[in-house]
């Protein structure tokens, strides 16, 4: 459990200033006053601030990196921590009821979170610690992270949200329509993590369980239309450089015994389609595919192991 708690620590203190000594100020303040760095790079001021205040329960603190360069500002991350206690002293009796029964005494004044002791940490009887993370690139978010201590367990969940970056690569206008060709990337993926313990005394029967999966998609796409107004047509094609998940599954036993685990995978490879297309849209509410007809795909390879197999989509 030591082991639990240093992650979740280390985890907040490279991304987020800690409080000054016997300080707990209330949320939404300035924590400490911004930190501004300044550079030149090809002879235009570069600058990067960092800032950190309290969050609205006044129980954590959100730190935020942004930059600016030749007169564009954007955010690049945003990172936060909280830590929550119950929601009414009853279950915190509770828990220390359930922890001072199902593990060594506390009469050393172990603070206890969940219920389950965890030595040197800030007591937080009953509570959960909560800590999320956003990247950022040209406004744009590529992954959010979450990683949360709660009963005794400590998870984290991080994904990239399907997200597509379109490029204009040629525009010709022919009277009131434009001959237009696009080309851009696609991507999504996420990561899930936990880790479980059994805690029992005497701490030789306890156990660990540990999982975690991720999964990544990648592809690119070019279509060639004609625009008219409020309508476009076109053909396109696209391409799936990568499709696939993967996970693990382990159980450790404190006493000697040999760890358990098992896996599964299962990946695409370079699997696409031929299509015409057509779509509407409403000025500056962006475009919306109305039909779609595939004239060619192909299925590209697959390969799977574990439990996991190429016909299980």
């Amino acid at each position: 459990m030591r082991f639990l708690m240093i992650c979740v620590l280390t985890v907040c203190a490279t991304t987020l200033p800690a409080f000054a000594d016997g300080v707990s100020p209330p949320g939404g303040v300035t924590i400490v006053d911004p930190v501004i760095r300044e550079s030149s790079l090809m002879g235009q001021k570069l600058s990067v601030e960092q800032d950190s205040a309290t969050v609205s329960s006044g129980l954590g603190v959100v730190g935020t990196t942004k930059t600016s360069f030749v007169g564009h500002s954007m955010t690049l991350m945003e990172a936060s921590v909280e830590a929550l206690p119950s929601s009414s002293n009853e279950e915190t009796a509770a828990a220390l009821a359930t922890a001072k029964a199902q593990t060594a005494p506390l009469d050393s004044g172990v603070p206890v979170v969940s219920g389950t002791p965890i030595p040197g940490s800030t007591p937080i009887p009953g509570g959960i610690v909560l800590g999320t993370t956003d990247l950022y690139i040209d406004g744009i978010k590529l992954w959010t992270g979450t990683l949360q201590y709660a009963n005794g367990s400590l998870s984290y969940d991080g994904g990239v949200p399907p997200t597509q970056i379109p490029y204009t690569i040629f525009v010709y206008p022919v009277g009131p329509m434009t001959l237009q060709v696009d080309a851009g990337v696609e991507f999504e993926g996420d990561v899930r993590a936990s880790i479980t313990p059994g805690l029992s005394y005497p701490f030789t029967d306890s156990t660990l369980d540990a999982q975690l999966s991720a999964s990544i998609g990648a592809g690119g796409f070019i279509e060639g239309y004609a625009n008219l107004w409020l309508i476009r047509a076109g053909v396109g094609g696209a391409v799936d450089l990568i499709d696939g998940s993967t996970g693990v599954a382990g159980h450790i036993y404190m006493n000697g015994q040999a760890p358990t685990g098992e896996g599964f995978g299962m990946v695409h490879l370079l699997s696409g389609d031929i299509y015409a297309f057509v779509d509407t849209g409403f000025f500056f509410g962006g475009w919306t595919r109305i039909w779609k007809k595939d004239f060619y795909n192909w299925a590209g390879w697959c390969y799977s192991f574990g439990a996991t197999s190429c016909g299980i989509q």
